[in-house]
């Protein structure tokens, strides 16, 4: 009943279920036993996957990506199965792993932006492979997130009384994942997130109003932080082509609207402004598309430039992948008469 065989946000929340039952019964240590060989297996293989696209990318792109190979090889080599006995040494190699991949998974991205800067042609190849790499990457960050809440929540048990008390075992957060997340809730936080990153940037920002169908039929089994993420690209994107289109008016221009619904398999989003549109909605998902002035200012106040990919094409792009490749849905975008609108699926069944 725990065996995770392919990527499963249920899955992974069962085994954390799996470690909870166990604590519950006076025998945390037992349920992580049942399940560390489960995790290392998959992030073993999910390192392989991402070494094997790592390889692919390098047949087409040499020069640009030889310097991440090394990276991959390094994070598919620290997760001997053998860690399974080692809780606490697992926890530092599983750490290990996800920062190896991080960083190559940044740098590749890097290298290929400069690439495709010289070499615009080269960009849907480019897209294609960066495609693969980032949904290894997010899966197997999300497996080792949850791998590392399910060890410390253990580690919070056995810390406590005898047979864990209930309130260690019902008060200690055990995984990343939200059986019954609010959506809509999600998005008003994200709101509130790009609102503010936009007045510093633009000096202004137009109105976001979020609405909830059915707030009973749009929770949904996820990773909230997940949700975050493309609410917040979502929104920014909007915010940007109100000021486009707005300039310093963008703050009295009819508001951002946002639509939360759902039916039995799919909670969707609908993400409505009447800003510049998009030039190509065709080419707007794909991996370093971008049409940001390079060195432009990124914030009008306090001077910060943004994230390390910031610019490059990557943030609608990973918010597709999220909503494809981890939670089994959808991102589609369309220039529309009023300005842009951007639909989300996301699957009741990840």
């Amino acid at each position: 009943g725990i065996a995770m065989s392919v990527f499963s946000l249920k899955h992974l929340h069962g085994l954390a279920e799996h470690v909870g039952k166990a604590a519950f019964e006076g025998r945390p240590q037992r349920g992580l036993r049942d399940v560390l060989p489960y995790f290392l297996h998959s992030l073993s293989s999910l390192a392989k996957a991402a070494e094997g696209h790592t390889e692919a990318c390098a047949r087409v792109f040499p020069d640009v990506v030889s310097t991440v190979q090394l990276q991959h090889a390094c994070a598919a080599g620290v997760l001997a199965p053998e860690l399974a006995e080692q809780p606490a040494v697992c926890a530092d190699k599983v750490r290990e792993f996800e920062e190896s991949l991080s960083k190559s998974i940044h740098a590749c991205t890097s290298l290929l932006s400069v690439h495709v800067s010289a070499h615009p042609a080269a960009r849907p190849t480019a897209s294609k492979h960066l495609q693969a790499l980032w949904t290894s990457y997010l899966r197997s960050r999300t497996v080792a997130q949850q791998c590392l809440f399910v060890l410390k929540y253990t580690q919070a048990c056995a810390d406590g009384p005898a047979r864990s008390s209930c309130a260690i075992v019902s008060g200690t957060r055990r995984s990343i994942i939200d059986p019954a997340c609010p959506v809509a809730a999600v998005f008003e936080d994200a709101a509130i997130d790009a609102h503010a990153i936009c007045t510093e940037k633009f000096g202004s920002a137009t109105k976001i109003e979020v609405t909830d169908a059915n707030s009973a039929g749009t929770q949904l089994l996820c990773v909230p932080g997940h949700i975050h993420y493309v609410a917040l690209e979502l929104l920014k994107n909007a915010l940007a082509a109100m000021h486009k289109r707005y300039k310093m008016d963008s703050d009295i221009a009819a508001a951002i609207r946002v639509n939360v619904g759902g039916d039995d398999k799919f909670v969707t989003v609908t993400v409505d402004d009447t800003g510049s549109g998009f030039p190509s909605a065709v080419d707007a998902l794909d991996f370093l598309y971008t049409d940001v002035v390079p060195d432009a200012p990124t914030y009008t106040y306090s001077g910060a430039f943004g994230g390390s990919l910031a610019g490059q094409g990557v943030g609608l792009s990973v918010a597709r992948t999220y909503a494809t490749a981890l939670m089994r849905g959808g991102l589609d975008i369309a220039s529309t008469a009023q300005g842009a609108r951007v639909g989300v699926r996301l699957s009741r069944a990840a």
